[in-house]
């Protein structure tokens, strides 16, 4: 787990690693933040259910790298 983004790509960098960092929040839950920054949209009333929200995992931001460099 690092700090920020630049910790984890310098890291990455100097080890010339492949593979994907994911960034979660902290203190706002995948739903709320899905919800809030308007990529999810609940359409439906299931969405709104404790089984719906409890198993959401929408919003996720992943990058990927080769050999230490960012891919795409």
């Amino acid at each position: 787990m690092f700090s920020s983004l630049d910790v984890a790509e310098q890291w990455i960098k100097r080890h010339a690693l492949s593979g994907t960092v994911t960034l979660y929040r902290v203190d706002v839950a995948a739903y709320d933040w899905a919800i809030a920054s308007g990529h999810f949209k609940p359409s439906k009333p299931r969405h709104e259910t404790s089984e719906f929200i409890g198993q959401f995992s929408g919003g996720d931001v992943h990058y990927h790298y080769e050999a230490g460099a960012k891919v795409g």
